[in-house]
Parts: C-alpha cells; structure tokens; sequence
C-alpha cells in the first residue's frame, strides 16, 4: 500500500485551515449568547450537536460509495456560502442563527466520515491510530488557536467579521482539497458500491457496548462545553480575560492527551485505555462540581479534556479498524451519533435544570452517566478476558483402540 504522504500532509492542512474559523466561530456564538441568558447558551450548543446526530445516522454512508475528496471539497463550500445570510442578522439569538448553525452542524458528520474513510483507504489498519491522532492534533492545537482568539475578536471586531473570516478558512481548505484530488487517481481509491441492507447487526454486535459507553460518557462529559464560559462569567458578563485562560490551558491537556494516545493504545490496548480514562473523566467531574476556585476549575477540567481525549482517539481507532473498509463512513457516522447525541442531550438538560438548579448541581448530576460509561467499559474489558489471565481448561484426549 502506498503511504500518500504529501497528500496527507496536504489534508491535513486543510482541515488545520477550516478549523482555526470554526473554533473562532463557535467561541464567538456561544460567547453572544451567553450575554443573552444562560439558558440560550445550552440551546446553542444543542442546536451545534443535535443536526450531527441526524448526519451522522443518515448521511455519513455517503463516504463509502463516494468520491471522498469531492465530497468534502462541496461541503466545504457549501458551508462558506451558508455563513452569509448570518451577516444581515441583527440579533445573534434569532431562529435565522439557529437554523444556519444546525445547516453548518448538519453538514459535519459527512466531512468527518470522508475524511476517516479517506485516510483508511491510504492506511494499513494497524497505523490507522496514528492519523486519528494527527487529526486530533489539529483539533487541539485549533482549539487552543480558535477558542483564545475567537473570545478577543469578540472583543475588538464585531461578529460578522468572525463570519467572513470563517467563509475565507472554508474556501482557502476546499481549495487545498482540490489540489489533493487532482494528485490522486481515485480509479483505485474509490470503495466498491455499498449494498442496500446497510450495517448488519452481525457487524454491529461486537461493538454495541463500546458505542453505548461512548454515548453515556459524552452525556456526562459534555457539560465541558458550557463549564469554560460558565465559570467565566458573572452576572451575564464574561471575564474575556479568564475564559481566554481557561481555554488555553484546558487546550493544551486535550493536545497532550492527543500526543499520548499512540503509545498509551500500544502499551495497554484499545478496551484496558477506554476502561482507565472513564474512570478519570469521572474523578474530574466530581472535582469540577466543587466551587473550590479558579485553579480547581481549569486543573479538574483539564484533566478530563486531556482524559478523554485519549479515550475518544482509541476507541475510535479500535471500532474503526475492527470493520471492513467499505464499512468504515457508516461505523464513523455511528460514533460520531454516539458522542455528539450524549453532548446534545447535555446541553438541552442543562438548559433545562439551568432554570431552577445550581450549576454545580448540575456538573454532580452529568457524574451518573459518566460512572456508567466506566462500569460498560469495565464490563467489556472483563468479557474480552484483559482483567486477568483466562483459566486453563484442561482437556484429556483418548484414542480408540
């Protein structure tokens, strides 16, 4: 198999280009709405996650029976040209954002699954862990550029400004893309029709308990979405100064989890990581419902950030080499359901429970889901026989005479 270097490096700097406008983007929504009411913030990330769901169960299968590349290249652009009607919008908190943030979020799953079925393709599956993880990378060191810019730009430019910056990232990436594809032959590259049945439950199986688990941790998990700009604000005004340093740090443990995947799955295994890093996220959930301080604050959710980045980079590496290749935009779709459907359903709890329960209430509310995403992995880490030596049976042979 061909190792595509430079056609990686290039993708890769595509998606490094189109993230730095998504994080400063997303930074800049949740930040205006939340000087609207903090129940409009949960909404907002509600209305970021809750389309993917719906992208990830009925659109990802396009990664499989599609040119990869072109397919990202039009969604790239169609989601340039989906930012301009937010330009005319007077009040960020109107329905016409919501819809566009949903049409923006609706088109995610779909980038993602090529994206992943892409890099299998050119990937032997045992080095498939190591893209994932140079993906996350980008995520992380994006987050961290993003999140800390975009809460400055929010302070100096207005959010229209932030909008045609985002439009110009997405151009700039698809053009990149177009690159890549016209270096590469997809005569060979492109999958084998899919069949009509879809995922079989035999090829699901295996792997239901994982993407059950994957859903519960995200479910508890997901109030880090809201915790940054929560903490940092008071009376409806954020402290741009302590939200810009949160984020940073919080940035900085999610890309050194990132850089600790390949050796932590190398060393222990996919099922054992899953099993210890839920366990963790859970222990630092706990210590973020304690009102103890800024430095609890940033250290417990750092801690989880930087945890679960590890769990999410080799859980999917393990669901994702463990299917056939044509299979892998469906299965990718399904994980993504699994983690964005637990963050959406946070965040329209805690829009809820916002109205008339403490914050940190509800941070000791999301450690119920977490404990029971850590007793799923723990059960099927205990099925899969990796607790402890399996038992020797002995058997005894006769010959017939």
């Amino acid at each position: 198999m061909k190792e595509y270097r430079l056609e990686k490096k290039l993708l890769y700097t595509a998606y490094l280009i189109s993230q730095l406008g998504n994080w400063a983007f997303r930074i800049g929504i949740i930040v205006s709405l939340l000087q609207n009411s903090t129940s409009a913030v949960g909404i907002g990330v509600a209305v970021i996650f809750a389309p993917i769901i719906l992208g990830s169960l009925f659109l990802s299968p396009l990664a499989d029976r599609s040119d990869r590349l072109l397919l990202m290249i039009s969604i790239d652009l169609i989601r340039a040209i989906a930012m301009m009607p937010l330009l005319f919008v007077g009040a960020i908190n109107s329905l016409l954002t919501y819809i566009i943030i949903a049409m923006l979020s609706l088109s995610q799953p779909i980038f993602m699954s090529a994206q992943i079925s892409f890099l299998r393709s050119v990937t032997q599956p045992e080095k498939l862990v190591t893209e994932l993880r140079n993906i996350s990378n980008i995520d992380w060191t994006t987050y961290i550029i993003g999140m800390a810019t975009g809460s400055f730009l929010m302070a100096s430019l207005s959010i229209a400004n932030v909008l045609v910056l985002n439009s110009i990232t997405f151009i700039v990436s698809a053009s990149v893309l177009i690159f890549v594809r016209n270096r590469i032959s997809f005569r060979t590259k492109l999958p084998k029709k899919a069949t009509k049945a879809g995922v079989n439950f035999s090829d699901l199986k295996p792997l239901y308990r994982t993407f059950i688990a994957v859903f519960f941790l995200n479910l508890g998990a997901g109030i880090i979405n809201i915790y940054p700009a929560v903490r940092s604000t008071t009376d409806h005004v954020v402290n741009q100064s302590t939200l810009s340093t949160m984020v940073i740090i919080n940035g900085i443990f999610g890309l050194i989890g990132a850089l600790c995947v390949k050796p932590a799955y190398q060393r222990i295994g996919a099922l054992k990581l899953m099993t210890l890093t839920a366990g963790f996220i859970t222990f630092s959930l706990f210590a973020m419902s304690l009102d103890y301080g800024f430095i609890l604050a940033v250290a417990s959710s750092s801690l989880m950030l930087g945890t679960g980045q590890v769990f999410a980079v080799s859980v999917q590496a393990y669901m994702t080499s463990s299917v056939r290749e044509n299979l892998t935009g469906k299965f990718s779709g399904i994980f993504q359901c699994c983690t964005y459907g637990g963050i959406a359903l946070n965040g329209i709890l805690f829009s809820l429970f916002s109205k008339f329960l403490d914050f940190n209430m509800i941070v000791s509310i999301c450690l119920f889901p977490s404990l029971i995403a850590f007793f799923i992995a723990l059960s099927e880490t205990a099925h899969s026989g990796l607790l402890g030596p399996k038992k020797t049976r002995i058997q005894f042979h006769f010959k017939r005479r």
